[in-house]
């Protein structure tokens, strides 16, 4: 699997980007919408720098004596490897939903017009594509891709086992035997297991973002959490392994030392960060990003009233409650950086007076800027 999704990913073309432009007021205030002003730009020099220009109009007041209500805007759908873009361009007039005033809705004499294009290898860009067979017969080659053995396995084992180690995870540590009492042979069975099913893991997201599915940024954030835990399963082998070959502890073993179970509660939160459903918040660019376990439960139906109000309204309230909890260890950090400051200072100071004090005054010193890391790379990874 992993040759194949190496493949794809090589096969991979840069994404056409897409720049918006805002349509000026007064022209949208016009009584009837004049097609050169919704005209995209897709010129030759633009699409050779892998970019197009789109026009919207994203105002909803609906004026009176027939002015305002218009609008304009796009979907985009890509298909196959991202190779293939299609647009589709709605513009018209917008009216009151009759059934809830608090939402408006388009007339239904709006336009709607399609834009596509193909990435063209030989070239190395973008090339518009007007010929309706010729696109469908593209479209037909990228399902092929879309639909290959290889994707259908890799989404079907992702589902099953997110399904079976985290939403049926009482029967999962039954049947690998880590309840209650666990065996030293079991636990490294069980670090094998979770440590390639982390790799597993790594290609199904990559081949969504391949595919189009995700974002780069949002595949390079979940994929940086999966070798998190997978270094946190490497810890923990690597002194299982320890504990048999160095310490001579027998495989069918059941240990539960300090360190073993300090050991164990370290996995079990890297995999809750990583399986229970959440966000990554980069409270800087203001962007919230799905850990595993949140993508999982996009794929269902919510409990509750959901929709792209409900939704941008819990993502501004997780990004404010992010940048108040950076300020607040920001403060923190900045009393920790002046208490070693002053000791830095104390330090200076006993140095000067004493050489008797100068060994003990290292240690200090040493010990004080360590918790200061400590302290400043816990900032970093709340980041």
């Amino acid at each position: 699997m992993y040759e194949w999704v190496k493949k794809m990913t090589e096969l991979a073309c840069p994404p056409l980007k897409i720049r918006e432009f805002t349509i000026a007021e007064e022209k949208m205030w016009k009584a009837e919408i004049d097609e050169a002003d919704v005209r995209p730009n897709f010129a030759k020099e633009l699409l050779q720098e892998g970019f197009i220009e789109m026009p919207v109009y994203r105002n909803e007041l609906i004026a009176p004596l027939g002015r305002g209500g218009k609008f304009c805007d796009y979907t985009v759908q890509t298909y196959g490897i991202g190779n293939l873009v299609e647009i589709t361009q709605s513009y018209g007039k917008l009216e009151f939903n009759a059934q809830d005033k608090r939402y408006v809705k388009r007339d239904s004499s709006h336009e709607v017009r399609l834009f596509r294009f193909y990435y063209n290898v030989e070239a190395k860009r973008y090339k518009r594509e007007n010929n309706d067979q010729r696109w469908e017969q593209r479209v037909r080659e990228a399902n092929e891709l879309l639909y290959h053995e290889e994707v259908e396995k890799t989404l079907r084992e992702f589902l099953q086992f997110y399904h079976d180690f985290w939403l049926d995870r009482g029967t999962f540590q039954y049947q690998n035997k880590l309840t209650p009492l666990v065996f030293v042979t079991d636990l490294q069975a069980y670090c094998h297991l979770l440590w390639y099913r982390c790799e597993d893991m790594a290609n199904f997201f990559t081949l969504l973002h391949v595919f189009g599915e995700i974002s780069m940024q949002e595949k390079d954030v979940i994929i940086e959490s999966i070798n998190h835990l997978k270094s946190e399963v490497d810890e923990l082998q690597l002194y299982l392994n320890g504990q048999v070959f160095i310490h001579g502890k027998e495989l069918d073993g059941v240990y539960h030392d300090h360190e073993h179970n300090f050991r164990l509660r370290k996995l079990e939160e890297s995999i809750k960060r990583v399986f229970q459903p959440a966000y990554y918040i980069d409270e800087r660019k203001e962007q919230l990003y799905r850990n595993v376990g949140q993508y999982y439960a996009s794929l269902k139906p919510t409990k509750h009233f959901c929709n792209s109000d409900t939704i941008k309204e819990m993502k501004e309230q997780l990004i404010e409650q992010a940048k108040r909890a950076m300020t607040i260890k920001a403060s923190s950090l900045q009393k920790h950086l002046k208490i070693w400051k002053l000791l830095s200072l104390s330090f200076n100071i006993n140095n000067a007076r004493s050489d008797y004090y100068e060994q003990p005054s290292v240690s200090c010193f040493f010990l004080l800027t360590k918790l200061v890391h400590i302290i400043y790379n816990n900032h970093n990874k709340v980041k």
